[in-house]
């Protein structure tokens, strides 16, 4: 098995002479026919041939490897059959087969390269140094950011080497490698074989390979070994040879046939006409034969179609809803990756157009007329109104509508969705279904497993008056509606029931008349997936654990509106806001367990009309910015949700043209309702606030944001100047990879001009208790990321006291810097270390503060040995991961002071993404990852604190 190491090599040197001069016009590089990105990949362009010593590949003026060079200028040397048998004693000793090392054939041509793994000597009385030399080549065509390519070469331990290192590996890197003289280089390979292989054939050659996700713009491409530290097994049978009159001491390898490709992907989605057949759209060009990779295409919408061809081709059928086509591509040791394509179908189901349907024009149905059968297309001309009784649609049948066709669901009858579908007819949208007084919709998946859906309308469902009949919207698929759900006009009890397990999702190609595509830069997505429009649903319907994608609002709430608790939902790229209420008497119950995965600004650089249509739904919103949250309102409560950016930030101007914020919100209830336990990452603000209220703002954790907590002022009027704000037990953490220039100011907590905030002193009943006390608990983390402030109140603001530990404002215990701060008065309440009882744990939150959520240190107790050797995170598959992964490990603990921990590192920026409490008395456990973003990972094995064991893992969903 091949596992990925993290980050390319950065540093800067100067470009090989070798690459320079009449050698490199010499040289020609091969044609990538097979899509292999490296030129001379075999080893076979070698000019000079016949000179005598030196023959180092980083000397021009000897011999010389077309397009290869020697990053420490030390021992990786060209040998080549056209130096066999030469007159000179030294040109002969760099033939193939017979050679300095030993003798072996080159496994294709004439040629190969040599490359000292490791070594440890002295020379003439000089200390002992450790010594490395590696093979180096430009990459073709710069890699693309995110794309994953595969990489190998092939290896044959030199027989003079009596010794072999544990593992080789490739690095890839946007610049020259850092040039040493010798010795390891500065970074880290990307690509390793497994280190439990035994690379110790001398007769043969084996294979290093493996897969890596590329940062994007990758240029150079390195072969040698990389550990930081070696692992020299003693591997008999090392012989000499006439060429060599002694066994070497060092650890040398043969490297033949280098091989780096891109790996291919499914294409970009496309919109076609039924009736014909397409090729499904492939990004890239199929391996090379000896990779032996396999290719398998499924569909979404038919569960036995299968093929194992790249280029495949397929029937347009007329499509109910859009077909979604997974390419899989199977790489032996490497495990699986995959990538999908959506076909969006656009044709006229109609009378007349050679499909078999029953036509519903008649207007007006009761269920005694009106049976709707399994596996039948049914058209409908004309609005459509339901009466009396159940109707249920079957998983096997659809519900064609013309153009601008509304169902409407009358007192005393039911549409029920048992898997069924409802789409439109031609290419253009369809009303949509409207639920009035003593009416209902139900939907949910039939029994063979197929999930109802309702697509193409520019209403989706819309809720009217009611009385409170149950609703069940469960595991259904709303796709490419302007609006797919809508509750207007309700009061408290009109309905009752539960939205659970559906999926809302647009793009620009699925859109029909009158939304559809117009160009790059006038496209629509769906306005709002779900719209609360003078509703008040209070907790009488339940929204869990669905998932709104590609909108410009997911969930939003005007007018005199009550939003239902959300809870467990993941809002994913929706362009305004995730959730956005638009009024000051709009009042969202509790916000718990959601991910807020805010977008990019692609749409936002189009900047398409339907852009500023939808910022100008939400007046309180900023068109340069994104939300995952933007409540004009009241939030009963905001607690354990993850609010995430695209990317790690990276900025050095201002201003930044489209920012991402977690939370923006102008109104608490009560004392005790302020955000508490959310995590908030790589996001422009995290926390931005208009106080209207006193209260805590406890146990969140803000991680590579600019901003942490921002109190935004003036206060509303009516409300009194100066509020009593209690932050207590949050985290703020600027990553190593985050990258700050001096006009971004990034500041933890910011408080904004002629806004009076007290940031001490007890606050009124205070839940629990404790947090009444004044000694404020927050922690302030910086790895080495420049013009941070942790506390900053504008000079316009009378200064205040901050009351903090003086180990947090002075000492460096947890990795913490000293505390930086701007017109604050910062009061140390004594010399307080921070203590097991005087921590945010003993405050009532366990999970609290640094010490739980980022361990850059081992966590206090007392020190224990561990004997590394004894505790082993043996395995983890699949990798390349996409839903889990099952590790297995072994644990030797007998002592309760010595907890293990599986800990999951973004090699992106170095932050925990997942933690897993292990047994001592388990060997496997299961870690789920179905919800981490497509990347590279470091999976460590903690034993109190203490790593003694990491693994990369690559997630590609």
């Amino acid at each position: 098995m091949v596992w990925q190491r993290g980050g390319g090599l950065t540093a800067r040197a100067q470009a090989p002479a070798a690459l320079a001069g009449p050698a490199a016009i010499q040289c020609r590089p091969s044609a990538a026919t097979t899509g292999n990105l490296l030129s001379n990949s075999n080893f076979e362009s070698l000019l000079n041939c016949t000179v005598v010593q030196p023959r180092n590949m980083a000397n021009s003026s000897t011999s010389k490897l077309c397009f290869w060079w020697d990053q420490n200028n030390t021992a990786s040397d060209p040998f080549n059959a056209c130096a066999t048998g030469n007159a000179q004693p030294d040109t002969a000793r760099y033939g193939v087969p017979d050679n300095l090392y030993g003798s072996q054939a080159a496994r294709s041509g004439n040629g190969y390269v040599g490359f000292r793994a490791y070594a440890r000597y002295g020379n003439n009385g000089s200390p002992v140094v450790e010594h490395r030399s590696y093979a180096g080549t430009p990459i073709t065509t710069p890699l693309a950011a995110g794309r994953l390519y595969y990489a190998e070469y092939w290896v044959s331990l030199a027989d003079a080497s009596a010794s072999r290192v544990s593992s080789l590996g490739m690095a890839l890197s946007r610049q020259y490698p850092a040039q040493t003289t010798d010795g390891l280089l500065t970074q880290v390979d990307q690509v390793v074989n497994d280190n439990a292989a035994v690379l110790d054939d001398r007769a043969g050659w084996q294979r290093v390979r493996g897969l890596f996700a590329a940062a994007g713009g990758e240029q150079y491409f390195t072969i040698g070994y990389f550990e930081p530290a070696a692992f020299i097994t003693f591997v008999p049978g090392a012989t000499t040879n006439p060429q060599a009159p002694a066994v070497r001491p060092d650890v040398q390898y043969y490297a033949d046939d280098a091989l780096l490709v891109q790996v291919p992907q499914a294409g970009p989605d496309f919109v076609t006409d039924c009736g014909k057949s397409v090729t499904l759209p492939v990004d890239g060009l199929a391996l090379p034969a000896g990779v032996g990779a396999t290719y398998r295409w499924t569909s979404s919408t038919d569960p036995t179609f299968s093929s194992a061809t790249l280029q495949t081709t397929v029937p347009v059928l007329p499509a109910t809803l859009p077909t979604v086509y997974t390419l899989t591509v199977t790489l032996p040791g490497q495990g699986t990756t995959q990538s999908q394509v959506t076909m969006n179908v656009r044709c006229c189901i109609t009378p007349g157009t050679g499909f078999a349907m029953t036509v519903l024009d008649q207007g007006n149905y009761t269920a005694q007329d009106l049976q709707l059968q399994p596996n039948t297309n049914y058209y409908v001309p004309l609005n459509l109104r339901l009466t009396q009784g159940v109707f249920t649609l079957p998983e096997s049948s659809t519900l064609y509508l013309g153009q601008d066709v509304s169902v409407f669901v009358d007192d005393q009858a039911t549409l029920e969705l048992a898997g069924g579908h409802l789409t439109a007819a031609c290419s253009h949208m369809w009303d949509g279904v409207y639920v009035r007084a003593g009416g209902n919709l139900l939907s949910h998946p039939g029994p063979g497993g197929g999930r109802p859906g309702i697509a193409h309308s520019l209403q989706g469902v819309v809720f009217l008056e009611a009385q409170p009949t149950p609703l069940q919207l469960a595991d259904t698929d709303f796709l490419f509606n302007y609006q797919s759900i809508t509750f207007q006009d309700l009061q408290q009890g009109d309905r009752q029931g539960r939205v659970t397990g559906c999926t809302f999702d647009s793009a620009p190609l699925g859109m029909l008349p009158p939304y559809q595509y117009q160009s790059a830069t006038d496209f629509s997505y769906s306005l709002r997936h779900v719209a609360v429009l003078d509703a008040r649903l209070w907790d009488n319907i339940a929204f869990d654990g669905n998932q709104l994608k590609r909108g410009m609002f997911g969930v939003f709430a005007a007018g005199a509106s009550v939003l239902s608790p959300l809870t467990n939902n993941r809002f994913e790229n929706n362009y305004v806001a995730g959730v956005c209420t638009d009024g000051a008497s709009v009042v969202m119950f509790p916000l718990t367990g959601n991910t807020f995965q805010l977008p990019t600004a692609a749409v936002h650089d189009a900047n398409p009309p339907q852009l500023a249509a939808a910022y100008a739904q939400a007046p309180s919103s900023s068109p340069e910015e994104t939300y995952g949250v933007l409540a004009n309102g009241q939030i009963a409560t905001a607690q354990g949700n993850q609010f995430s950016g695209p990317a790690v930030l990276r900025l050095n101007d201002f201003p930044v043209h489209y920012r991402q914020v977690g939370i923006s919100a102008t109104a608490f209830p009560n004392t005790n309702s302020l955000p508490r336990n959310n995590y908030f990452t790589n996001l422009y603000e995290g926390l931005r606030l208009q106080l209207k209220v006193d209260g805590s703002i406890t146990e969140n954790q803000f991680e590579g944001c600019v901003y942490g907590i921002h109190l935004v002022g003036p206060g509303a009027p009516g409300y009194g100047p100066n509020y009593r704000v209690q932050l207590q037990c949050n985290t703020f953490v600027w990553p190593a990879a985050s990258r700050f220039g001096s006009a971004s100011y990034p500041r933890g907590i910011f408080i904004d001009a002629n806004y009076q905030v007290t940031l001490t002193g007890a606050v009124p009943n205070a839940t629990p208790p404790s947090l009444a006390a004044t000694l404020l608990k927050n922690y302030f983390v910086n790895y080495n990321t420049p013009y941070i402030t942790d506390v900053w109140n504008d000079p316009s603001n009378a200064p205040f006291a901050y009351d903090t530990f003086f180990d947090v404002a002075n000492g460096n215990q947890f990795g913490m810097a000293p505390l930086t701060t701007v017109n604050v008065i910062v009061s140390s309440q004594g010399n307080i270390p921070i203590t097991s009882s005087n921590d945010c744990a003993n405050d009532g939150y366990p999970n609290a503060g640094i010490q739980a959520r980022t361990t850059p240190n081992p966590p206090k107790g007392k020190p224990v040995t561990i004997p590394t050797a004894s505790n082993t995170l043996e395995s983890l598959a699949p990798n390349p991961a996409s839903d889990r992964i099952v590790l297995r490990y072994h644990l030797t603990l007998t002592d309760a002071d010595q907890p293990a921990a599986i800990v999951v590192r973004s090699l992106l920026n170095g932050a925990v993404v997942q933690e897993l409490p292990l047994s001592a008395a388990g060997t496997e456990a299961t870690l789920p990852t179905q919800a981490l973003p497509n990347g590279v990972y470091a999976v460590s094995l903690l034993v109190n604190g203490r790593t003694v064991a990491t693994r990369r893992l690559l997630v590609n969903h």
